[in-house]
């Protein structure tokens, strides 16, 4: 009798690990359907704080071209819209970030949106770019390679790749070079 019992409660854990949650806002069949048209940056109300303000006007194109290359394998014209509502763009330079007196960020919120104007998901993001060193020669080479446009770079490139990673899930190994390549 409890061996039965517990062969039952075995199993029914092994489904339910199988078939739960993906990890990502759609469906299994969502996901695999999935196909996106546009990838418009919204920054109205967007709190731009450090050196936000100098790449104000570049970061709607260099965000949606990123979200653009990070999902070239399901745009289709008749697709859904991905907008990223910008909340926060904080740069701070090199010798802030090695002295360990900030870090850059960059939060927002995806949303999916169906062709008929439906919102299907709505993730939250907030990707982190540049870690304080911890030796004096350290500050040094982070001050004098970090700087704020490669901490800007590296915030919009994160971005793009958690908005397709908390999207569709995780790439197979070597699938987003792949893709990379391909889109060369």
């Amino acid at each position: 009798m409890h061996r039965r019992m517990f062969t039952s409660l075995a199993l029914m854990a092994l489904a339910s690990a199988c078939g739960g949650p993906t990890g990502t806002a759609l469906t299994r069949d969502e996901r695999r359907a999935l196909r996106i048209a546009a990838f418009p940056v919204a920054t109205e109300g967007a709190d731009f704080r450090n050196g936000g303000p100098d790449f104000r006007n570049r970061l709607v194109p260099d965000l949606s071209g990123a979200m653009r290359r990070e999902f070239s394998d399901v745009v289709d014209p008749s697709g859904w819209t991905a907008q990223a509502e910008i909340a926060v763009l904080d740069v701070v330079g090199g010798t802030a970030t090695a002295t360990g007196r900030g870090q850059s960020r960059l939060s927002g919120t995806l949303r999916l949106i169906d062709p008929s104007g439906g919102l299907r998901a709505s993730i939250p993001i907030t990707v982190t770019a540049g870690a304080a060193r911890e030796t004096r020669s350290g500050q040094a080479i982070g001050a004098l390679t970090g700087g704020r446009r490669g901490f800007y770079d590296d915030l919009v490139d994160a971005f793009a790749r958690e908005a397709r990673l908390l999207t569709l899930g995780e790439d197979l190994p070597g699938e987003r070079l792949v893709r990379r390549a391909r889109d060369l």
